[in-house]
């Protein structure tokens, strides 16, 4: 992920996953576990874990400028 925002949410209402107009932009709204975002789908990034390890099982929203992402076989 390159540029991003992240927040503590106090309401932990809906998980989701919604792009930002028509920009490559997500706002990503889950569940934080280790380094794990579950917004619908799980997104994984060692930087959640490392810099945000306080924030581990709360409601984050995560707001980044584009996802990268790689499909791994099962």
């Amino acid at each position: 992920m390159l540029d991003f925002e992240l927040t503590e949410q106090e309401s932990a209402d809906e998980t989701s996953m919604t792009r930002v107009d028509s920009t490559y932009a997500y706002k990503l709204l889950g569940r934080l576990n280790g380094g794990t975002i579950d917004a619908g789908l799980k997104i994984c990034d060692d930087f959640l874990e490392s810099d945000y390890a306080y924030l581990d099982g709360q409601f984050i929203c995560l707001c980044v400028e584009r996802l990268d992402v790689e499909f791994l076989d099962r």
